[in-house]
């Protein structure tokens, strides 16, 4: 006996109705958050600050600032203004 299962199937979204308001007002995006026009060493320090694992011991803080380092000077010599842009 194959039992039968009844499945709601995707349907097609209508595009909103020219001329018609929505319902609510989509918020206005920022051109840039704060952590993105932060300094090297701003950013180098709230980032490390982040990852820090207390138990680690000195090799992985080490390990972990020498890449966090190649990141940003690769970041740096991309195009952009801001590391979002970047």
């Amino acid at each position: 006996m194959n039992p039968t299962v009844n499945v709601n199937v995707a349907r097609p979204v209508e595009p909103h109705e020219v001329g018609n308001a929505l319902d609510w007002e989509p918020r206005v995006g920022e051109a840039s958050w704060w952590q993105t026009r932060q300094s090297r060493e701003s950013l180098v320090e709230r980032l490390l600050g982040l990852f820090t694992d207390p138990g680690a011991g000195l090799t992985r803080d080490k390990t972990r600032r020498r890449g966090l380092g190649k990141l940003l000077d690769w970041l740096e010599g991309q195009p952009g203004e801001t590391w979002q842009d970047r």
